[in-house]
């Protein structure tokens, strides 16, 4: 069906409306569910180049690890500037940045 093609999207996300994170003992603050979704893009983005992966970060380590299939476009969504940092061209992505939300 995707001809071995995968289109991600991720998103910091917020506890804001339906208090998903606070109900389920995730981690509240801004700022570290950040750095986790960082070291995740970076992580993946060295992932879809087909080689391997090792990773030693502050949150995760990766040993030799491939990730396939590579993705068609990644999409970071989100209400901040640093959205468009993290979809960086390097990583592949676009920002996606919603209005009035």
């Amino acid at each position: 069906m995707s001809h071995g093609r995968l289109t991600l999207g991720v998103g910091l996300g917020s506890d804001r409306f339906a208090q998903e994170f606070s109900k389920t003992g995730e981690e509240l603050d801004d700022s570290v569910r950040a750095e986790w979704l960082d070291e995740t893009l970076d992580i993946l983005t060295a992932g879809w180049t087909g080689e391997p992966v090792n990773h030693h970060g502050k949150h995760y380590t990766v040993d030799g690890a491939r990730f396939l299939p590579r993705p068609v476009a990644g999409r970071v969504c989100g209400r901040s500037g640093e959205v468009r940092v993290r979809a960086a061209p390097g990583r592949g992505g676009v920002a996606v940045v919603p209005i009035g939300v």
